[in-house]
């Protein structure tokens, strides 16, 4: 989102305010008759703006260094680009688009000439921006307010609308970052957090046969498989759930989820010294916590592999490994979701390449490096992928990336388990990476995320493996690359 906000000061005693700047400047002033003017109160701060996407005002509010002597006028301006003077432009890519009425497309509305009144008394005043709603995901987008007498951030603060709307990815739950790096997104943003709901993170709502995941837009059955089963009797589960004279919760499309689809159910923040032990978020009000390995739709495609199925460790906080479809686990049907499995050649467009080094994901609106840290260019070929061991060394290359202002943007950071999960296709032959076409090296070792291991937060943290589709906690000093991320919720 563009959006400016230039601050005028009017009233009493401000013509006298410039001049004496001017005069003191110039090294004159002195000299003439007794007594002087006091000059107005003036513009120290204007706060950042942070609502919902369907609330319908973002206020603004402007502080004073005292009270004001006389009336002071501020003006400001919605939709403006940027302030002469001031370097504030962001680049367009997820930012909101202004308007003259909230139509298709406009995220809020333009103001060419907006005017606050601040009264002789006051010390603070509020002006409101319009912001619409929509019924689209989006990531949060942000846009910027200046005022040239700011002297912090080139007179900028920073205000965002938090996406309302079902898409993308959960949270962890995990509030602790690698190296100590602050947690984002819905894991700390009272907006879209309610204890009423679920563990930080998370917003869940239930009914009698199902749960609604709020952040996703998926639909759980709150009961899984009466009884551990192998691989193809996980099939004939859901076929005769799904075959059920009254069906369950009106619905006949139950499916078995995908790995990223059940670990988006796990509180990473969960230990196993917990008592009670609740590694799934749904089960917050103490029903349907689930225990053991359970199966994914997911199977190997070739080789060795073609015996073996993707399955999720629930006991283990979410650990994503394959094992033998002849093994006995559990089945929790879902519904809702993609419709179609993520194409290995990226002939669905899932991923758009970009020309700054970027990739966007339409799936999660995150955007990603094209290329892992230690390689750089065209297809990614100088360089070699680095590999990290501690994470002092981690956190250094993020802060470097952020010096050097990589595609014109300072908040590239860790991704969340999640969020490197989701890159991992593991219906492709092969390596498990997204497609080369998009990411053509991805090195041989784990991808390291910022979401620590909740059992041994200053030791281990989770990561991806692209090798074999897995996800788990590893030692932060076993070594890992790393692929930065920006965006989402």
């Amino acid at each position: 989102m563009h959006f400016s906000c230039q601050i005028i000061h009017r009233g009493a005693g401000l013509g006298l305010l410039l001049l004496g700047a001017l005069l003191s400047a110039c090294g004159g002033g002195g000299g003439g008759g007794g007594g002087s003017t006091a000059a107005n109160a003036v513009v120290t701060a204007i706060s950042a703006g942070r609502v919902l996407e369907g609330t319908t005002l973002m206020p603004f509010t402007v502080t004073l260094n005292r009270a004001a002597s006389a009336a002071l006028e501020v003006t400001y301006q919605a939709g403006v680009v940027a302030v002469a003077g001031t370097s504030n432009q962001i680049p367009p890519l997820n930012t909101a688009t202004g308007g003259s009425a909230c139509t298709p497309g406009v995220d809020f509305i333009t103001v060419t000439d907006g005017r606050l009144t601040i009264p002789a008394g006051a010390s603070t005043g509020t002006f409101y921006v319009t912001v619409c709603a929509d019924t689209d995901f989006e990531p949060n987008e942000t846009f910027a307010v200046n005022s040239a007498l700011l002297a912090d951030n080139n007179g900028r603060v920073t205000a965002t609308i938090v996406n309302d709307d079902a898409g993308g990815l959960n949270g962890t739950g995990s509030v602790s970052m690698l190296g100590g790096v602050a947690a984002f997104g819905r894991d700390v943003d009272t907006l879209t957090n309610s204890s009423s709901d679920g563990p930080l993170g998370f917003s869940f709502e239930k009914a009698t046969d199902c749960t609604t995941d709020k952040v996703s837009g998926l639909v759980w059955l709150r009961s899984e498989s009466p009884a551990a089963v192998n691989f193809s009797a996980a099939a004939t589960y859901r076929d005769s759930v799904n075959a059920l004279g009254s069906p369950l919760c009106g619905r006949t499309d139950w499916r078995i989820p995908t790995a990223g689809e059940l670990i988006s159910l796990m509180d990473a923040s969960s230990k196993a010294s917990d008592t009670p032990f609740r590694p799934n978020a749904d089960a917050y009000d103490g029903s349907n916590t689930m225990a053991g390995m359970y199966w994914t739709q997911e199977e190997g495609v070739t080789g060795a592999l073609s015996t073996n199925a993707f399955a999720l460790d629930a006991s283990n906080n979410g650990v994503v490994s394959f094992v033998a479809k002849t093994s006995t686990l559990q089945v929790r049907l879902v519904r809702g979701g993609a419709a179609t499995t993520p194409a290995c050649d990226n002939s669905d467009s899932r991923f758009s390449v970009l020309t700054d080094g970027t990739v966007r994901d339409t799936r999660t609106e995150l955007v990603w490096k094209q290329c892992p840290e230690g390689t750089s260019g065209t297809s990614c070929a100088t360089g070699a992928v680095a590999t990290y061991s501690t994470a002092d060394a981690f956190v250094a290359q993020v802060n470097a990336v952020n010096t050097a202002s990589f595609a014109d943007r300072t908040d590239w950071r860790f991704p969340s388990r999640n969020e490197i999960a989701s890159l991992i296709n593991r219906t492709c032959t092969g390596n498990f990476a997204a497609p080369a076409s998009v990411f053509p090296v991805n090195g041989t070792l784990n991808y390291v995320s910022g979401t620590l291991d909740a059992n041994a937060a200053t030791s281990r943290v989770w990561s991806a493996n692209f090798a074999e589709g897995g996800v788990g906690p590893v030692p932060i000093t076993a070594g890992m690359h790393l692929r930065l991320v920006r965006g989402g919720q």
